[in-house]
């Protein structure tokens, strides 16, 4: 096999893995531990039972420390990144002009989740990771960020994820909205302001 055969058989079986949701989802994203470890995100059987049955709206009852919010982080990232219809057409992988939010109780556990999704992209081309660190820099060479603050964070192909307790005014196409069941017991009201504004 020639040079320039080998080049195209590895060009279509990354293509073949990028388009492959689960694929990116199980292999390209890193986390970072409750003890501050880095690790390569895996889906635990939780979120694997989840992602199986994502539906437009999906409502997880109470559940603590099964990894449901890390798993919406890193779906959140990853649309950010990559178009979710249509990849089998040969046409762009890379996502555009998506906006994405995040409603937690307070301001402060909205931003812990955003830090979620900025640790999964910027580790994108971790170097500890030799098989997709060349992968992730050209992932970040196509899309590369835009802006980034405590709540915030952008990218050049014109998606965005809004992190806060509240999200008006936008028309988001993915959102994340944890703990309305403590928000409308403790404060009723912003639990109406989520609704309506939502």
């Amino acid at each position: 096999m020639s040079r320039a055969e080998r080049k195209k058989k590895e060009e279509v079986e990354i293509r073949k893995r990028l388009t492959s949701l689960q694929w990116r989802i199980n292999n390209l994203y890193w986390i970072q531990t409750k003890k501050g470890r880095l690790l390569k995100f895996k889906m635990n059987q939780v979120q694997l039972d989840l992602f199986n049955n994502l539906w437009w709206i999906n409502y997880v009852l109470k559940s603590r420390q099964l990894g449901v919010s890390t798993l919406i982080a890193i779906l959140m990232l990853d649309y950010s990144i990559f178009r979710w219809d249509d990849l089998v057409t040969g046409g762009s992988i890379f996502q555009t002009h998506k906006i994405c939010g995040i409603i937690d109780k307070t301001k402060p556990d909205a931003e812990k989740k955003l830090d979620k999704i900025k640790l999964a992209y910027d580790m994108l081309d971790y170097k500890d990771d030799p098989i997709n660190a060349t992968l992730g820099k050209e992932i970040k060479k196509n899309i590369k960020t835009k802006s980034r603050t405590k709540l915030y964070m952008s990218w050049d192909n014109g998606c965005s994820i809004y992190a806060g307790d509240a999200f008006r005014g936008l028309t988001g196409q993915f959102l994340h909205i944890t703990e309305i069941g403590h928000v409308s017991l403790h404060w009723p009201q912003k639990a109406i302001e989520i609704k309506t504004g939502t």
